[in-house]
Formats: C-alpha cells, structure tokens, sequence
C-alpha cells in the first residue's frame, strides 16, 4: 500500500531571542539529532518588514503517519518544545500544519489515471 504526503509546517514566534531559546532545547532532543532534522528547517530570523522570526518545514512525497514515523516525530517535536515554553515561560508562539495526502492501495495504474485526470498539485506554497 502506498501512502505519501506533502506537509508544511511554519512556527512563528514573537521575538528572536525567544526562537533561539525554543531551537536550543528543541535541538538537543535525541530523535531531532538522530534524524538530522535541523537540517531540514528554514529558521529566519531577519525580520523584514516587521515580520516575525519563524521556522519552516517542508516536506514533499514523505512516509508521514503521525506519531508512527521517527523522522516525522522528531519535526513534529518542535511543537511539544513550543507548548512547554508557552506554558512554563509566557512565550508566545503560532505554527499552522498543512498536510496533502495520496494513497493508492496496490494500484498505481489508478493513481496515475487520477493523476492525468484531476491533475492534483501537490506542493505546498508558502510566501514566508
């Protein structure tokens, strides 16, 4: 059976200092350094505009069941770091999760016929 998704996951906070504070404990979780997650986030922190700093995740045809998955746990984990902070420390923090399913069973002629057929996009846009 098949399963795959395309998931974007953005965490923005309210300053940097509180950012790099959240990375430093988020960082030294062992599934986040088993995985090498870090590597797969884009953190800015410039701030244009008056924007935000933020984190973002995307990845594009992954084996993501939640909480089944280590590498998706470990991404995932930065959302338990950013809880604790908000609760333990005040920190205030938003993140918006998009996940974009397929799965085709044992068929992939039927998928590729939904393919050519609805011509699904299946990429996640983000203007951060």
């Amino acid at each position: 059976m098949g399963y795959r998704s395309n998931v974007a996951i953005a965490v923005a906070f309210r300053t940097r200092e509180q950012m790099e504070e959240v990375l430093a404990v988020y960082r030294m979780h062992p599934k986040v350094q088993e995985h090498n997650v870090m590597d797969q986030w884009k953190v800015n922190t410039d701030m244009i505009d008056g924007d935000p700093p933020y984190m973002l995740f995307q990845g594009n045809d992954v084996k993501w069941y939640s909480g089944f998955y280590e590498n998706g746990q470990a991404v995932e984990h930065i959302l338990v770091v950013c809880n604790n902070f908000a609760d333990e420390r005040g920190f205030d923090y938003a993140y918006r999760m998009i996940f974009v399913d397929d799965s085709y069973g044992d068929s992939y002629e039927l998928m590729d016929f939904l393919q050519d057929t609805l011509y699904p996009v299946r990429r996640i846009n983000c203007d951060l």
